[in-house]
């Protein structure tokens, strides 16, 4: 695989991203250059979780993109909410970035400027203005918790929970918004708990502890250093003494 990144947008909304007009990465628009972001809302510790968001331009001069066109051979696909899927592919292995739904699709057909603009949220999002009703659990841990929200709201996708450090003497839900008892079961937990979509769709919860148990934290990712290489600025050695370095300046 060559190395760089590919977007692709399920139009038919089948599971796979290889249907016609699927990949879309060659159309993307230098100009509106693909952006993303997902974790908290801020970066205080206790800042309720961010919906992953998502943002591209697409390149629209043949109206591939257009639903009016008949033309199109995904005119009768392209809606709403259709999956988007983004990765990169770094010394041929394949990195998910970000998964989401389209959340607008704009279309812009001035003669100069055939394009489509389009935003999308990570599964995050479907959380929100859900309202969910549940029985009363007695002396549950956190993750407990958040799993019975994600069943309440009917997630099928996979999941990634910690047990949670935190035992909650009594909870419920009574037509509440899902992503708010989500938000108050974090801040019950305290910081660093932190709730988000992987960037391969997984719904992630991480307690309080996961710092001081999990290899991510425990085990260095990178190395930096201020020592310099070969590879470096040559050596200036002798600037003061009437020299001028190894690269002849000056001279």
């Amino acid at each position: 695989m060559a190395d760089g990144y590919t977007i692709a947008i399920d139009w038919d909304n089948d599971g796979d991203y290889t249907d016609t007009g699927e990949t879309v990465t060659d159309d993307v628009l230098q100009r509106g250059v693909v952006t993303f972001q997902y974790g908290r809302d801020s970066s205080r510790a206790l800042s309720p979780p961010r919906v992953g968001a998502i943002g591209f331009t697409l390149c629209n001069a043949d109206r591939l993109y257009s639903p009016e066109n008949p033309d199109s051979p995904i005119a009768n696909d392209v809606a709403p909410a259709a999956r988007i899927l983004v990765e990169e592919t770094i010394d041929s292995t394949l990195y998910p970035l970000m998964t989401g739904r389209i959340d607008t699709f704009a279309v812009t057909a001035r003669r100069g400027d055939r394009s489509v603009q389009i935003t999308g949220f990570d599964d995050l999002s479907l959380l929100r203005g859900k309202k969910i009703t549940t029985e009363m659990y007695a002396a549950q841990r956190t993750g407990t918790l958040i799993g019975i929200i994600l069943d309440a709201v009917g997630w099928s996708a996979a999941r990634d929970l910690d047990v949670g450090a935190t035992h909650v003497p009594w909870w419920w839900a009574n037509s509440d918004d899902a992503f708010d008892l989500l938000t108050e079961l974090l801040r019950s937990e305290g910081p660093p708990s932190i709730a988000f979509i992987a960037p391969d769709g997984t719904f992630t919860y991480r307690d309080r502890h996961h710092r001081l148990l999990r290899a991510a934290s425990l085990t260095s990712q990178a190395t930096y250093t201020s020592t310099r290489t070969g590879l470096d600025c040559c050596d200036t050695g002798g600037f003061g003494e009437g020299g001028f370095g190894e690269c002849d300046y000056g001279g």
